[in-house]
């Protein structure tokens, strides 16, 4: 599936709640964060009358977590929590350079496309990166990320 445009993708994450009130703050913990990231995705789908993925979604909620809490913020238990962006690059990265010891896992998940992951597998590879950090926060991950070069 190829993404839908970013006024589309906007309208969509303010129609789920993502506004100027949206907030993480209270998410204090991985799994509170984790229960919270699949009922954002869901809400995203529901919005999104089914268009969207769960690693859609995932990408869209991430992004805007990213650049709202994450990029220039103090530190903070959410911010650290906070799901990093997964794509391609991403993942191949972290096959190419068996992070966490866990190259057949990420190579899986690349063979199956980050935008069609459904939620057991998404949340597979984030359990994954929570792993390999080892208590470091999670958008440390990125550190592997090359964009596009």
């Amino acid at each position: 599936m190829r993404g839908p445009s970013v006024k589309v993708g906007k309208q969509w994450l303010e129609s789920a709640g993502f506004t100027r009130d949206f907030s993480i703050s209270d998410l204090d913990t991985s799994e509170a964060m984790d229960a919270a990231h699949i009922l954002w995705r869901e809400k995203l789908i529901a919005v999104s009358d089914g268009r969207l993925t769960h690693g859609w979604a995932a990408k869209f909620i991430n992004v805007y977590i990213k650049a709202r809490f994450v990029v220039g913020c103090s530190a903070s238990p959410s911010r650290e929590l906070a799901h990093p962006p997964i794509d391609k690059l991403l993942l191949r990265a972290l096959a190419d350079n068996d992070v966490g010891g866990h190259r057949s896992h990420w190579k899986a998940l690349l063979k199956q496309g980050w935008s069609n992951l459904p939620s057991a597998n998404y949340m597979a590879a984030i359990a994954l990166i929570r792993e390999s950090l080892a208590g470091r926060p999670m958008w440390m991950i990125e550190k592997y990320w090359r964009g596009h070069q």
